[in-house]
């Protein structure tokens, strides 16, 4: 996890969930924004609104390289904003060098929200947006959380485990309120 020395607090604009797709960034997100009374910038939902294509559809009409460029650069438009945000990140934004490294650098919140593999799995099915890769989810995204896990958790202000239960995400904004408070 990041070391946040000597950072004042209150300084802080944005707050900047990470985690693989699924993670429940877009419900956590938005309840949070909500709570914070700040614009909600979201990746999926920001390319959709501008190009009038899900991620899935974007990933299928340009190829996989287009659409994490897009993800990166919405990543660090946002975090470019005066205003503060909440920022729900793409999870190739692990993959981004320039990403990683504004990460690195920022004072804003970085909240990894921590998934297993197998909820995220099961959440595909219900979501149609997100891009499909193969037939075996599980191992898609066990080999995600291989690759980027150990990026989020280096970036991470806080990591909030979820298991992403049905009763929405009021314990995982909690959480993060009270770490923005402390």
């Amino acid at each position: 996890m990041r070391q946040a020395v000597g950072v004042d607090h209150q300084a802080r604009r944005h707050v900047i969930l990470l985690g693989l797709m699924g993670a429940g960034k877009t419900t956590v997100g938005t309840d949070l924004a909500a709570r914070l009374d700040v614009p909600l910038r979201d990746s999926d939902a920001d390319m959709l609104a501008a190009t009038g294509e899900t991620a899935r559809q974007l990933r299928d009409s340009l190829g996989e390289d287009a659409l994490h460029a897009r993800e990166a650069q919405h990543l660090l438009d946002s975090m470019a904003r005066p205003d503060g945000a909440v920022i729900c990140a793409a999870a190739a934004v692990a993959d981004d060098a320039r990403c990683v490294e504004a990460l690195r650098r920022t004072h804003d919140l970085v909240v990894w929200l921590q998934v297993p593999p197998g909820v995220l799995a099961a959440r595909f099915a219900r979501e149609p947006h997100r891009p499909a890769y193969g037939v075996d989810t599980v191992a898609f995204l066990t080999a995600q959380a291989g690759r980027r896990e150990p990026i989020y958790r280096a970036l991470a202000d806080l990591v909030v485990p979820t298991g992403g239960g049905a009763a929405g995400a009021g314990a995982e904004v909690e959480t993060i309120l009270d770490a923005l408070r402390s």
